[in-house]
């Protein structure tokens, strides 16, 4: 039988606010307040989430009977817990997944956050909210075709996103700074020359600090200091292929961000290429850390014809006839943009990702 007796929210409230006056009473300041009250409202969250998790256990033994894993959207749908708030973002319901493992005929339950970040088109800001090591996922996003302007062959598609994580050991309070890339677009010319396909936006991590220490993956930007944790490549797009085709040029479909190699803080530099989004001018190279600081991570922009070209957020390229890169770190081979990780137990994937890019944050 099913346990669904959870922690609801009113319930919650009423822990809070018995906490709030014991702690008034004896003096203690706001913010230590606040501070022991989430602490307290954290550890509560998670001794209902296992104890729900042990219930669903019990009912799934031939499905866990070697060890599992199982989502707090899954405890809620099944009617194992009620939704719980987000204690730090209470906007949003918890997000994150208990791991069960099965160790000389013992279960142990290991319950772990996950935040989970969509593409927005805006530098988005998170704050770690506990010590301890995180494994830090990232996806780069597809690009696309290029002008198709009276173009009848092939059919030519714009190259996949890489995947790459890592380990971070993190500080309570640190604050990250994310860009998660999304796809360009592109307008048809009314003419056969018009622009190559829009790269993909590379998605980017960063970690604000007190000062550069190694300015290979250190950076400044709007007086503050920044370091680069983690960076996954966007697909790049494809040529024009009305152009190409007319002109018997070499037709191709856009390169796949590159994921199974990756640049590490002693390899090489990020590249320094910038493009407004606002001028016609395609890009040549790959836009990443050096568009974060000075565009904002837009993409680049390009128009001839009446086809316009945007690339997408997160440094997506344009080109004229040529394929163009996805955003990411710096040039691969053939167009393609590489993706950088400075944590350990790095491991990445080429051309994975279709659709927007996204960022995941799990407690390690």
């Amino acid at each position: 039988m099913k346990n669904k007796k959870g922690f609801t929210l009113i319930e919650l409230l009423a822990v809070i606010a018995i906490l709030g006056i014991i702690i008034t009473i004896a003096g203690i300041s706001v913010s230590k307040i606040m501070g022991d009250s989430k602490n307290d409202i954290n550890t509560i969250q998670e001794k209902a989430i296992l104890s729900a998790a042990k219930a669903y256990v019990a009912d799934n033994l031939s499905t866990c009977k070697d060890g599992c894993t199982v989502t707090i959207d899954t405890l809620v749908s099944e009617g194992y817990i009620d939704d719980i708030k987000d204690s730090y973002n209470g906007d949003n319901n918890l997000q994150g997944e208990v791991s069960i493992s099965k160790i000389n005929n013992k279960f142990t339950y290991n319950f772990s956050r996950i935040t989970n970040f969509a593409y927005s088109s805006n530098i988005v800001t998170y704050s770690i909210p506990k010590t301890g090591n995180y494994i830090i996922e990232a996806a780069g996003a597809e690009g696309t075709t290029g002008n198709n302007y009276s173009y009848t062959g092939d059919s030519l598609n714009g190259g996949k996103g890489a995947t790459i994580s890592s380990t971070f050991s993190l500080n309570k309070g640190d604050v990250l700074y994310i860009v998660v890339g999304g796809q360009g677009s592109v307008t048809d010319a009314t003419a056969i020359d018009g622009t190559s396909g829009a790269g993909g936006g590379g998605s980017f991590v960063f970690k604000k600090i007190p000062s550069i220490t190694n300015s290979k993956y250190q950076i400044t930007k709007n007086s503050e200091y920044l370091e680069v944790l983690l960076v996954a490549a966007g697909g790049g797009g494809s040529t024009d292929n009305s152009y190409r085709s007319k002109y018997n040029g070499t037709l191709s479909s856009g390169a796949d961000g590159i994921g199974a190699t990756w640049i590490s803080p002693g390899g090489a530099a990020y590249s320094t290429i910038t493009k407004s989004d606002t001028v016609s001018s395609s890009a040549s190279n790959v836009l990443g850390i050096s568009q974060f600081i000075t565009y904002n991570s837009v993409g680049s922009y390009y128009t001839r014809n009446s086809g316009v070209c945007r690339g997408g957020f997160g440094g997506g390229g344009c080109a004229d006839d040529n394929p163009s890169y996805g955003g990411g770190w710096s040039t691969g081979t053939s167009y393609a943009a590489t993706s950088f990780s400075s944590g350990v137990n790095t491991a990445g994937t080429t051309g994975s990702r279709s659709g927007n890019g996204y960022v995941k944050i799990t407690e390690g």
